[in-house]
């Protein structure tokens, strides 16, 4: 004579029972995280038209021009620096943009 299956396994407790994950963020924004955030660009856009303080004023515009390569390297090493400890946000800039 054999027992009908449903007698045989019982259900577990409904404590027991896993809950379903979270289905929403705990933050609505990045003011609500508990770690500081920046938002950031590569430098494409960069440029030295434009003479933004004293000294850029004495020198003449052929000897404004920017490093890209060290603007680069020195962004770089910013943001490994910054994502190490925060939210990065990166965002492009158009190169016509002259930042």
């Amino acid at each position: 004579m054999s027992t009908p299956l449903s007698t045989v396994v019982s259900q577990p407790p409904v404590e027991h029972v896993l809950s379903l994950p979270a289905t929403r963020s705990p933050w609505l924004n990045p003011t609500q995280f508990d770690r500081p955030s920046y938002l950031v660009n590569f430098p494409f856009s960069l440029s030295t038209e434009v003479p933004n303080n004293p000294w850029m004023q004495d020198l003449p515009p052929d000897r404004r021009g920017p490093d890209f390569k060290r603007a680069c390297w020195q962004f770089l090493e910013l943001y490994r620096y910054l994502s190490a400890e925060a939210l990065v946000y990166a965002l492009p800039s158009p190169r016509a943009a002259q930042l």
